[in-house]
């Protein structure tokens, strides 16, 4: 791409962005890291993270926060982006609470709280039914 603005550029071509792109585009940047082109990695490196970017945009909010945990680098990083949507979460839950209501396992033929996964006779969950 020669676009002067790449994030422009590739939000008109998301819809062509796919598996096989990614993976043709982290073969380029891995030949121009062994040919030594630190420019044209870095240039390729910047249209890999904007696609990275267009790409997430389109998708569910929870599945952008689990793509983002799965790139976090560590425990830290993780832990960091939980806390920062620890409130969609909790609330996420507790629509999830509400709609499913409560599971009955007929094997152990208790009631489990599909947010917290606790018997609800022993369990602290503040939803009922």
């Amino acid at each position: 791409m020669v676009a002067p603005d790449i994030h422009a550029a590739v939000r008109e071509r998301v819809h062509e962005l796919d598996e096989s792109w990614f993976a043709v585009a982290s073969t380029y940047v891995s030949l121009a890291q062994r040919d030594g082109e630190p420019a044209v990695v870095a240039r390729l490196n910047a249209v890999y993270a904007a696609a990275v970017e267009a790409k997430e945009a389109t998708l569910r909010p929870e599945i952008r926060l689990l793509n983002r945990l799965l790139r976090a680098k560590d425990e830290a990083g993780r832990a960091e982006l939980l806390a920062q949507h620890a409130a969609d979460l909790a609330r996420r839950a507790r629509l999830v609470c509400t709609a499913v209501a409560c599971v009955r396992l007929t094997r152990a033929r208790a009631r489990v709280c599909v947010c917290c996964a606790a018997t609800m006779a022993t369990s602290s969950c503040s939803w009922r039914a």
